[in-house]
């Protein structure tokens, strides 16, 4: 599976950056830092980030949006 960033991911889905970072429960200049590549989050957070989005984790043979397959690098 390719890569796909945070930012394409997020906006594909309709959210806003203050959207998301009420969903996982952090604060909206963290999700935009980690956005521009100004920080990577920490694993609990990429988690926290990925079932925000509510999206799948890999399942048994599915390719799913992971936290191992999100780019956390800006476009």
């Amino acid at each position: 599976m390719d890569k796909i960033s945070l930012k394409h991911l997020r906006a594909s889905l309709g959210l806003t950056q203050k959207q998301l970072a009420e969903d996982a429960k952090m604060s909206e200049k963290a999700v935009n830092d980690i956005e521009l590549g100004k920080s990577r989050p920490r694993l609990i957070t990429a988690y926290a980030i990925v079932d925000a989005l509510n999206v799948k984790l890999k399942k048994a043979g599915r390719e799913e949006v992971t936290v191992e397959s999100l780019d956390w690098n800006p476009l």
